[in-house]
């Protein structure tokens, strides 16, 4: 008989370990479930995170990009505009190189008058002021004549 009762009570133990065990695996497996849902769902929030910030960095690239454009448009306007400026810098150069020269040639001019009425004798003016007043009033009308303006 007590072997009868030692077997009940083994195949009971067994059983209500047993049940324990399946009780504490699906424990484990919710447990692990939800963990992995958990870890699931932040995986998602961070994927979207870094998704929103892909974007925006995307979107700052593009405006860079756009006013680099910008940016080289207005240094070549720049660079077009120095070259006219060195194209025309050369112009007034020659220019006023030729004006240099026309100067130095009406110098040596009125150097030759200059000694040519010291030869003569003549004042530096050659004649009288009132009479040079006159003859320029007559080839310039527009200006006042000068018994107007000597009175």
């Amino acid at each position: 008989m007590d072997e009868a009762i030692g077997a009940y009570y083994k195949v009971t133990a067994e059983d209500k370990l047993r049940e324990l065990e399946r009780s504490r695996h699906y424990a484990e497996m919710n447990r692990s479930s939800s963990m992995n849902y958990a870890i699931q769902g932040e995986r998602e929030k961070w994927k979207g995170v870094v998704a929103e910030k892909d974007a925006t960095l995307a979107k700052n690239a593009a405006a860079l990009a756009q006013k680099d454009t910008v940016i080289a448009t207005k240094d070549t306007a720049l660079t077009e505009n120095a070259i006219a400026l060195a194209q025309k810098d050369t112009v007034i150069a020659t220019k006023n190189t030729a004006l240099a020269e026309k100067d130095a040639a009406l110098a040596e001019n009125a150097a030759l008058i200059a000694e040519l009425r010291a030869q003569l004798g003549e004042k530096p003016w050659g004649r009288p002021i009132s009479r040079f007043l006159a003859t320029s009033f007559k080839a310039f009308p527009q200006c006042k004549s000068p018994q107007s303006s000597f009175v």
